[in-house]
């Protein structure tokens, strides 16, 4: 049988490892009035609105790893807005969250995977660019 050659830089994922050099997410682009956020694709989003949205899609939550974690950036184009996705749980509830809805303003929801039905968020509005 072949054996492979040590590879030292190969994340390995079966063993502890120390990190010696900053780790980076892409951050994958969602547009239109439509959003569909796949958390097998990334962990980071960026929505760009470009008209209200009647929904808010989370795709292959069953299939994403309890404990993943990342953002989803909403950038105005306008003045849009919409719903989250219900498996999204807030504190406050989904009524804590309002959408900034001004044009040139970015929202942030930070995510942790709780299981295969539901994240636990934090929303953070109207950062004005």
């Amino acid at each position: 049988p072949t054996i492979q050659a040590a590879d030292p830089d190969t994340a390995k994922t079966d063993v502890t490892q120390t990190f010696t050099k900053a780790q980076r997410g892409d951050i994958v682009d969602v547009t239109g009035t439509t959003p569909s956020f796949d958390l097998n694709a990334g962990n980071n989003f960026k929505f760009t609105t470009s008209g209200n949205w009647p929904s808010f899609t989370l795709q292959n939550l069953a299939t994403a790893a309890e404990g993943q974690t990342g953002s989803i950036f909403i950038v105005y184009t306008g003045s849009h807005s919409g719903p989250v996705a219900t498996s999204m749980k807030f504190v406050g509830g989904q009524s804590g969250v309002t959408t900034t809805s001004t044009n040139t303003a970015i929202d942030r929801i930070d995510y942790i995977v709780l299981d295969s039905t539901t994240l636990t968020c934090n929303f953070t509005a109207n950062y004005v660019s």
